[in-house]
């Protein structure tokens, strides 16, 4: 734009997409669009597309999981992932991550998922980038005590945490020193459990059990080793296996009977597993991470170890979800999964 020339080549038009300041990131443009019925993400690839650029969407397989619609786009590059912040979700933000193949011609892999606190840590005012991890505002108010601004910091490290996995942490020795958060009610929501440095490393309690369960957490000894925060739902839906054609097509015209699945987990603490019918959701394993032949099963201490669970499921992989979730505070990942199955072929023939 020069003022002997002032004119500006406009290479596409997306309408509904000013909510969200555009982001970039390596060879991609992102923005997000908002309709009455849901929001969407999509993307501009540059450089494949110099003339003619083409938008493509990257949420069309969500339906209505973005609650309303975008209103902050963040973008990283290691991990490859867009966060996405928006109004209908006040006290959280989506994640997509991807992976695209060498020289950006085909994307080998793409995930959503959304990151969401308890709604007493107040509502998130805005997310910003520092080296490599994410800041996350948010405003918090209590009743006679004020309001507060709050920074966390999000790590996108996925190694495992010397602290326990709670949101919004602090030293227990800073928080029972503070007198403004003595009595605020929001206490009675959070944990409170041990660090690395000590030997009951990643045991704890809920706040208001802790006199019960651990009556000598207020001794010398104790408090300074002890983070106190906000347990958070880690869980994972399972998209059910289908089998496919030569093609690589799912084959539908037949009956696959899932009988269950082997999870792998690494450096975690346990999971809980359960299935939803259509008309109950029911529990099929609790696996709090102590086997009798293992090193880590140690008294007084959380077991974090590596081990493959077994989840049955015994149920049509159309009539049925599957949910893994972390246990409590400990930390929760999966290497790999695998499943097996009875198909029942009901093709016609003639």
């Amino acid at each position: 734009l020069t003022p002997k020339n002032p004119s500006i080549q406009i290479m596409s038009a997306n309408e509904d997409a000013i909510r969200a300041q555009p982001k970039s990131s390596g060879n991609f443009v992102f923005f997000a669009k908002d309709a009455s019925v849901k929001g969407s993400v999509h993307q501009i690839q540059l450089g494949a597309t110099a003339d003619t650029a083409e938008a493509y969407e990257c949420s069309q397989q969500l339906d209505r999981y973005l609650k309303g619609y975008p209103i902050q786009l963040l973008c990283t590059t290691s991990p490859f992932n867009v966060f996405v912040r928006t109004y209908g979700l006040p006290n959280g933000f989506y994640v997509y991550s991807y992976l695209d193949a060498m020289g950006g011609g085909e994307r080998l892999f793409d995930s959503w998922s959304r990151w969401e606190w308890n709604s007493k840590l107040g509502a998130c005012m805005g997310i910003a980038q520092y080296q490599g991890d994410i800041l996350s505002l948010t405003v918090r108010s209590r009743p006679g005590k004020g309001t507060w601004l709050v920074m966390d910091l999000f790590r996108l490290d996925t190694r495992i945490s010397d602290l326990p996995y709670l949101d919004s942490w602090r030293r227990y020795a800073d928080v029972a020193a503070n007198a403004i958060w003595a009595d605020v009610p929001a206490h009675n929501e959070a944990s409170i459990a041990y660090d690395k440095r000590h030997g009951y490393y990643m045991l704890g309690s809920k706040w208001k059990d802790v006199s019960g369960n651990m009556p000598w957490y207020n001794d010398i000894g104790h408090r300074e080793y002890l983070s106190f925060g906000w347990e958070y739902t880690s869980e994972l839906e399972l998209t059910n296996p289908y089998l496919r054609d030569r093609n690589d097509k799912a084959i539908t015209n037949g009956r696959l009977t899932l009988l269950n699945y082997s999870v792998t987990i690494h450096d975690s603490g346990g999971l809980t597993a359960c299935r939803e019918d259509a008309d109950r959701k029911l529990c099929t394993v609790t696996f709090d991470g102590r086997l009798l032949t293992r090193k880590q099963n140690i008294i007084g201490a959380a077991p974090i170890l590596d081990t493959t669970v077994r989840v049955p499921v015994g149920k049509e992989v159309r009539e049925c979800k599957v949910t893994l979730s972390a246990m409590t505070w400990l930390p929760f990942g999966i290497a790999s999964i695998e499943w097996t199955g009875h198909w029942f072929n009901n093709a016609r023939r003639v």
